[in-house]
């Protein structure tokens, strides 16, 4: 048995609604309810493979609980019945550790990597989602302007897988 190797680091929060500018202001997504996923890819991914198994359990992680239920609830769950929005985001600033004083990343998976590995996360994701639901996403190594509105609480995870 070989050390488990994580190869994506993600943030999830639940939001009321976000806005996404995109490439300089000539493009803005929106989603209602839902959530933001946030995202780094880690140098240890090595195939298209490991991305959608991080996917997969990400999807089947039991650590939504609606209002409706007393029990908590899968992601994919909650994009199937709850029919929540989704806008997923590189975040290259996940993959970050401080040394002496300073952010250094050298735990990112390199760029040309991470963009297409970042896209078939992006497209796992989006198969997963209800045809009722929206699903953007930002664009890789770009920079961009987040406007949200998160939900009362606020709900936030982070989960390496």
């Amino acid at each position: 048995p070989g050390k488990k190797i994580m190869t994506i680091r993600f943030v999830i929060q639940q939001v009321e609604s976000a806005s996404l500018v995109l490439d300089n202001d000539k493009q803005t997504e929106h989603i209602k309810a839902g959530l933001l996923i946030y995202m780094t890819i880690l140098k240890d991914t090595e195939t298209n493979e490991d991305v959608m198994a991080s996917i997969d359990k990400l999807l089947k992680a039991r650590v939504f609980k609606p209002s409706t239920s007393s029990k908590p609830i899968s992601l994919k769950e909650g994009i199937e019945k709850h029919h929540m929005d989704m806008m997923i985001l590189p975040q290259a600033s996940l993959g970050g550790k401080l040394k002496s004083n300073r952010l250094q990343y050298h735990a990112n998976v390199k760029k040309e990597l991470g963009e297409s590995f970042y896209s078939v996360a992006v497209k796992s994701l989006r198969d997963a989602a209800a045809s009722s639901s929206t699903v953007v996403h930002g664009t890789y190594g770009n920079t961009q302007m987040l406007t949200m509105n998160a939900m009362s609480g606020p709900f936030t995870l982070f989960m390496e897988l």
